[in-house]
């Protein structure tokens, strides 16, 4: 029992006083005598005398006592350990744009002003992909079917808005979420979401995962855009493969001469490249500027499947591509903050730091299209 309860915090010791992500070998064989000692030690010297310490069960109180203080013997360490990384935390995010300023060391002109040591944001812990949050569910009365009312929110709500914009799709248009309040607040739009992970603004034929309920999703999104009667749509127009290629479906293609036949303004935007590894976990291993942790892709190139169509009325592309990949390579860190969480979903900080130029780059591209849509407003 005793090496069961040594092994691990020894090996995570290890691991962080060597800065190493894994023991190798030698490391591990050490690891396991060190620890054969100790428990034995731990036994010997801990175990079996409490075992025979009569004295915490000669009255409840003193029962009581014992266990009180193990408990405290427990707690104390771990809350402070506790309060000191939320302290830490928290003092990194005060000095984030000091010290983290991500897509803006991209513009021209930028001047680093941080500490030299500053750490890289956020940090890597191996944890799922935490979405931004999207708000509160669509109220009552909306017109939503119950059937759907699971994937809509009012992201951004406004009574009086001057447009709403509707953003549709999965993931990685959810990603976008903290760049789209950024511009719902400059032009004094309101935004629904009806989003679904996985799920692809397509055909149900064309899913990659998920398909029944991707296809229950799917048959939602038109009277989601009856009920909310939006002036722009939001999709994900193309989507990027680990296998280097860019995907511009037939079924993406319908849906969107689809929005704009309807007289609704359609924004695409070109996915993001992704790859068969974790960027950050590549730069945490071996180095931010180490080569095998960047990368190219083809959906950074000037050509998408998307172009003939962004040429249609009402209908335009937005591409982020050279701002999370600069100069067509995708390096896991640009200004201090990791670009990736995953191999394909971008870090909600990392999103942050584009918001200003996501939503300058929409608003021209709105503007380009020559349809008069309101920005700037």
């Amino acid at each position: 029992y005793a090496l069961y309860l040594i092994h691990w915090p020894v090996l995570i010791t290890y691991l962080v006083l060597r800065d190493r992500p894994m023991a190798g070998p030698r490391s591990g064989a050490a690891i396991v005598l060190v620890c054969l000692v100790l428990a034995v030690l731990v036994t010997r010297l801990v175990e079996d005398p409490l075992k025979r310490w009569a004295w915490p069960e000669r009255s409840r109180l003193r029962l009581a006592a014992v266990i009180v203080v193990c408990l405290a013997a427990v707690a104390v360490p771990v809350t402070a350990a506790r309060v000191a990384e939320e302290r830490r935390a928290l003092e990194i995010s005060a000095a984030a744009d000091r010290n983290n300023p991500g897509a803006a060391a991209l513009l021209p002109g930028f001047r680093y002003q941080g500490d030299p040591d500053a750490e890289t944001i956020p940090v890597i812990t191996g944890e799922p992909y935490a979405k931004p949050s999207l708000g509160e569910p669509c109220p009552p009365g909306t017109g939503i079917d119950e059937r759907f009312q699971q994937w809509c929110f009012d992201t951004v709500p406004n009574p009086e808005p001057s447009a709403t914009m509707l953003v549709i799709g999965n993931s990685h248009v959810h990603q976008w979420i903290p760049a789209v309040e950024l511009l719902a607040e400059r032009n004094d739009w309101r935004v629904v979401t009806y989003i679904r992970g996985n799920c692809l603004y397509a055909l149900p034929e064309e899913q990659v995962a998920d398909h029944e309920a991707c296809a229950r999703w799917l048959e939602g999104t038109d009277p989601v855009v009856e009920a909310v009667d939006p002036d722009l749509v939001l999709v994900q127009g193309t989507r990027s493969t680990d296998e280097d290629q860019e995907q511009f479906t037939p079924g993406m293609e319908q849906r969107i001469r689809g929005l704009a036949e309807r007289g609704i303004q359609v924004v695409g935007l070109r996915d993001n490249a992704r790859f068969d590894f974790v960027p950050a976990r590549c730069a945490a291993d071996h180095g931010a500027d180490a080569a095998e942790c960047t990368a190219s892709h083809v959906i950074l190139g000037p050509d998408s499947p998307l172009a003939p169509v962004a040429e249609l009325p009402r209908v335009t592309m937005v591409d982020m591509g050279d701002l999370i990949c600069p100069d067509g390579t995708c390096a896991p860190v640009v200004g201090n903050v990791f670009t990736y969480w995953d191999n394909n979903h971008l870090t909600v900080e990392y999103v942050r730091t584009l918001a200003p130029l996501f939503a300058e780059r929409v608003e021209e591209a709105l503007l380009a299209d020559g349809a008069g849509f309101p920005v700037g407003s």
